[in-house]
């Protein structure tokens, strides 16, 4: 069984750099409560030998990775990798979903009780949601533009390479609308996380969501076959 270190200084974290020109290190970018992160903690568990768990600041990331202080790091298309490849970096990029752990991503959030009384706004904010990114899929130069007026401190060029980055994932995981993931695809997270201990194995998936406050399908924005 791998030997589990926790980096928690910087000095520990400076001999590991050094060591890093004779040995390969995997940087962890996510906590184990994280299920993509810790399907990796578990699959490296069986390794017989050191693993090394830093603590560092995500700003810290692609600097580690650019500098060649470590080998690989964990983040996402929509920024970690812009952010590299903006600085000529040339990667090898494995996506998580290609590689058996697909799960539902970005999602909004609500109490029962909050949506027990206030249905109708929530049902207004999703709507307005879904306006806004479609109008953003069909007008990226646009909402560039209006991203800077809210935010005047965006680096336009990275947005503009963020949103084209994250446009073909509207439809993944065999979506049928925009802003609406199929049943399958929560199921799969839920058996995700349930086999990294982060939920319970046997829950029902659909006691964690509701599509019910979604507009009706005929309003919604379908996705391309």
């Amino acid at each position: 069984m791998a030997n589990f270190v926790e980096l928690n200084s910087i000095e520990k974290l400076e001999e590991l750099f050094e060591k890093s020109n004779e040995t390969p290190v995997v940087l962890f970018k996510h906590s184990i409560t994280c299920p993509i992160s810790t399907s990796v903690y578990y699959e490296v568990a069986d390794v017989q030998t050191d693993v090394n768990l830093i603590n560092m600041p995500a700003t810290s990331m692609v600097p580690a990775l650019l500098q060649g202080q470590v080998d690989a790091i964990l983040g996402s298309i929509d920024a970690y990798q812009i952010q590299a490849e903006s600085q000529g970096a040339q990667l090898d990029v494995y996506r998580f979903a290609d590689h058996g752990v697909p799960t539902v991503s970005t999602s909004i959030f609500a109490s029962d009780e909050y949506l027990k009384s206030n249905p109708e706004v929530v049902k207004k904010f999703i709507a307005a949601s879904l306006k806004g990114w479609s109008f953003a899929l069909d007008h990226p130069d646009q909402a560039i533009k209006d991203l800077k007026k809210v935010f005047p401190e965006v680096n336009e060029k990275l947005a503009t390479a963020e949103l084209a980055a994250i446009t073909p994932l509207f439809c993944s995981g065999g979506a049928k609308y925009i802003g609406k993931a199929e049943d399958a695809l929560w199921t799969k997270s839920q058996q995700l996380l349930s086999e990294v201990k982060l939920l319970p194995a046997g829950q029902d998936p659909k006691s964690y969501y509701s599509s019910d406050f979604l507009p009706p399908a005929s309003s919604m924005r379908a996705c391309k076959s």
